[in-house]
């Protein structure tokens, strides 16, 4: 258990993301074929095999950061998943009107997001 407030707040911080990352990569498991029906829809190649492998990178740099084994390169691992999901998903430049504002939201909220990772990363070198 850290004994300083910064080492504590890393903890909490990696909890946080990990716990958090963890649950959504649980949630892409339990509707994996919905989630790749819609990448399918969006013209990914092997879409099966591309949301596995995902999923695969989700869980494992979820646990990563969550127990904080090797957490740069978890923190990295989710880096690259947020950036890929968010351009595959988020892509608000595609829609108009209120869909437009509401992708817009969530590229953003990614964007956040992504930053937070880059700080878990650069504090975990």
């Amino acid at each position: 258990m850290p004994t300083d407030l910064p080492s504590f707040l890393l903890l909490l911080g990696r909890l946080l993301i990990g716990g958090a990352f963890l649950y959504a990569a649980y949630g892409n498991l339990r509707h994996f074929d919905k989630a790749a029906g819609f990448m399918a829809a969006r013209g990914v190649p092997q879409p099966r095999l591309v949301m596995g492998v995902g999923l695969v990178v989700h869980a494992v740099s979820s646990l990563m950061v969550l127990f904080g084994t090797w957490t740069a390169l978890g923190a990295a691992g989710l880096l690259v998943f947020v950036v890929l999901a968010t351009l595959l998903y988020h892509n608000f430049w595609a829609f108009s009107g209120p869909d437009r504002f509401n992708k817009r939201n969530s590229f953003n909220a990614n964007l956040i997001i992504a930053g937070g990772l880059l700080v878990l990363l650069a504090a975990s070198l």
